[in-house]
């Protein structure tokens, strides 16, 4: 088997790191980090994470509200 030279395949962890090119990774991290934010009453803490999961997390955490009765 020969070694050629070029650009080196990314690994499964860097894949990973990608949640653009896993969607499922995407949903899971924005559940996982909205769901925190609602629980710590810390709605500014997705804006740490990158825009497709922020963006994502906003949403759970916007649907976990908890809506007010009069």
């Amino acid at each position: 088997m020969a070694l050629t030279a070029g650009t080196p395949r990314p690994t499964q962890a860097e894949q990973a790191q990608r949640p653009e090119d896993a969607p499922q990774a995407l949903f899971t991290a924005g559940c996982l980090h909205g769901l925190r934010a609602r629980l710590c009453d810390d709605l500014s803490s997705p804006d740490r994470f990158p825009p497709e999961p922020a963006a994502m997390a906003r949403k759970v955490a916007d649907a976990l509200k908890v809506p007010e009765w009069d």
